[in-house]
């Protein structure tokens, strides 16, 4: 039986969609991991971060840092690499 070339190349997309998602979870999470906490609080800035040109949301740095170094990490990755291949296959 001769395969459908639309379906396959559907089906190639998807694929090369889902390693893709899966191998910037794995780094993210690796990333993660094995990063120095006090390096990264150099990166975030002090009192807010800039949403849109009128809008900066107030935050405290350190809170956030300890938010993502916790287990909520893994589980806002899951969430936007669920968002991520939901997209990917509605646009395919």
């Amino acid at each position: 039986m001769k395969r459908d070339p639309e379906i396959q190349k559907d089906f190639e997309v998807a694929d090369d969609s889902l390693f893709a998602i899966q191998g910037y979870h794995l780094y993210a999470i690796a990333a993660q991991l094995s990063s120095d906490k006090a390096k990264i609080a150099g990166y975030f800035p002090n009192v807010g971060i800039r949403i849109t040109f009128a809008w900066n949301r107030h935050y405290d740095k350190q809170k956030l840092i300890d938010f993502f170094s916790s287990a909520h990490f893994e589980l806002i990755q899951a969430q936007v690499s669920l968002i991520y291949v939901t997209s990917s296959m509605r646009t395919h």
